[in-house]
């Protein structure tokens, strides 16, 4: 068993302490090519681990209670990104391997949601043309279809903004694989 060097408290190999978040190896931390790790913007060596921790977006999830009283209840992900802070200039930037990491599960949602917004698109223009040829049932298909309209909308606009994280997530890991090894 291993024991953090800072909190004391029970970890595994781990290179951050889960619970207080420091690091536990205090040597400046080299890639796999064996190029050590500097500051891109003034390429100090001295650098240290800083962890921030937040919230992730939650899901909500809805249940009833006694006499149609309905109750929501929403559940977050606390999340933890590691930087490395330079002692020389006090820059902080992104873990590589972090960055890489998060930009696959964003790549994937963003994927997701555009696949998504296509299939609801179809379906949406489905139910507009059996709205058309079938004149009687149209107050059937009315409240579907709107709701097809708006979900295709809201897949849409997630796929966008998960397109544009990417983008700018793919620039940042650029840069820092550019400017941060030497």
């Amino acid at each position: 068993m291993k024991y953090c060097k800072f909190c004391g408290k029970e970890i595994d190999d781990a290179k951050f302490c889960p619970h207080c978040g420091k690091q536990q190896h205090t040597e400046t931390p080299k890639t796999a090519g064996g190029r050590r790790l500097h500051c891109p913007h003034c390429r100090g060596e001295q650098l240290i681990a800083v962890t921030e921790t937040g919230e992730a977006t939650g899901y909500a999830t809805h249940g009833r209670v006694t006499r149609n009283i309905g109750t929501t209840t929403y559940h977050t992900t606390t999340v933890n990104r590691h930087y490395w802070m330079c002692q020389e200039c006090g820059h902080k930037f992104r873990n590589l391997e972090d960055l890489e990491k998060e930009l696959v599960t964003e790549t994937k949602r963003a994927k997701g949601c555009k696949i998504a917004a296509v299939v609801f698109g179809v379906v949406f223009l489905l139910f507009v043309l059996s709205m058309m040829a079938n004149e009687v049932g149209m107050v059937l298909f009315l409240l579907p279809t709107a709701m097809m309209f708006v979900c295709t909308l809201l897949f849409f606009a997630t796929w966008f903004t998960s397109k544009k994280k990417v983008e700018q997530m793919t620039a940042e890991k650029a840069y820092l694989e550019q400017n941060c090894f030497g």
